[in-house]
């Protein structure tokens, strides 16, 4: 039996994709950051976190991912001064950027098993391909072999998705 199908170790950061919980620990650790900087873009990544209504350990720090997501928040809905809610956007883009350029690699980088890479390269249509293609990592991630997968394990992902996406 493998961490998928046991629903409940499918908890915080998942192939390779650090979170903003991960963002803050290196903020508070960095040398290079003054300690105005260090509180400020720690302080605007619990509030956006807030704002998004989503753990912190299930937002991605890649501003792709996350970006659609924030440009949807308006400070009238949130009941938020228009400029402390654009303070806050701008320090989570410079905490954001700041942190990926510290963390090279980071990202949806899980390698993908060659079992898998050679089924991928099987399908003829691109489209198809950019679909299966996380669905494939997130198996090699967690050592499954294409042999063994179940539903269970698409479920996992589905959910995965669900909490990691927007």
């Amino acid at each position: 039996m493998n961490a998928i199908d046991r629903p409940d170790r499918l908890v915080g950061t998942l192939i390779g994709d650090p979170s903003w919980v991960d963002a803050i620990a290196a903020i508070g650790k960095a040398e290079d950051l003054s300690f105005a900087q260090k509180r400020h873009w720690s302080t605007s990544l619990r509030q956006t976190g807030r704002y998004l209504d989503r753990p912190l350990s299930a937002i991605p720090t890649r501003i792709a991912a996350i970006g659609p997501a924030i440009r949807k928040l308006h400070p009238a809905t949130l009941g938020v001064n228009p400029k402390t809610f654009l303070n806050h956007r701008a320090n989570v883009r410079a905490a954001l950027l700041w942190f990926n350029r510290q963390t090279p690699g980071c990202g949806c980088k899980a390698l993908m098993d060659p079992c898998y890479r050679s089924l991928l390269e099987q399908v003829p249509n691109r489209h198809a391909r950019d679909m299966l293609s996380p669905f494939f990592r997130f198996l090699s991630a967690h050592g499954v072999r294409p042999d063994d997968v179940r539903d269970s394990h698409l479920e996992a992902f589905i959910a995965y998705r669900k909490e990691r996406s927007f």
